[in-house]
């Protein structure tokens, strides 16, 4: 499966090792999934997560998360998070945030 990752936010400095945790964190996450194709998975900040969730998802609260399925064979969906989001629903929890 390839996963790609992108990041859109600038609040939070993120290097190459960062990319490949999430990378190696998701395969963990999908071991055993026989699918083969194409994941996408953006960060966004919570503007910009605002906006998208208005376009989708209006009159809901600001997720964290959001993800759409893309209903191909091969194209697999794209996974939207909120970084400043999971960064303070973390520290609610009482955990860091590569937790």
């Amino acid at each position: 499966m390839k996963i790609i990752v992108n990041n859109l936010q600038r609040r939070k400095r993120l290097g190459k090792r960062f990319e490949v945790e999430v990378k190696t964190a998701v395969k963990k996450l999908l071991k055993g999934w026989r699918q083969k194709g194409e994941l996408s998975i953006t960060l966004v900040d919570d503007k910009q997560m605002r906006l998208i969730n208005r376009k989708f998802r209006p009159g809901f609260r600001l997720p964290a998360v959001l993800s759409f399925p893309m209903g191909d064979k091969y194209l697999l969906g794209d996974v939207i998070i909120s970084l400043e989001a999971v960064v303070k629903y973390a520290k609610i929890g009482g955990c860091s945030f590569k937790d």
